[in-house]
């Protein structure tokens, strides 16, 4: 189909085209990211996440409690390996 017949098919089914020098990959990984930014559901955490003896830590609470100043006792509280 030569380009002035699909521009009128375009139009005719009111369908949008928009030429780009990216790659089809660039644009549907860009659009991928604009709609999850834009449409997904989100949800705010406050936390805090550190390694503790090979565990990995998660402290959650309201903002301002005291996450990080815990995570800074649990971390000088631990044993010290290899001594």
């Amino acid at each position: 189909m030569r380009f002035r017949q699909r521009t009128r098919s375009l139009r005719k089914t009111d369908t949008a085209l928009f030429p780009t020098p990216q790659t089809a990959a660039t644009v549907i990984d860009l659009l991928r990211i604009w709609l999850s930014r834009n449409f997904a559901e989100t949800t705010e955490l406050h936390a805090v996440v550190m390694d503790a003896s090979a565990w990995g830590v998660l402290i959650t609470g309201d903002s301002g409690v005291g996450k990080s100043e815990l995570a800074l006792e649990l971390i000088s509280a631990r044993p010290r390996q290899g001594r």
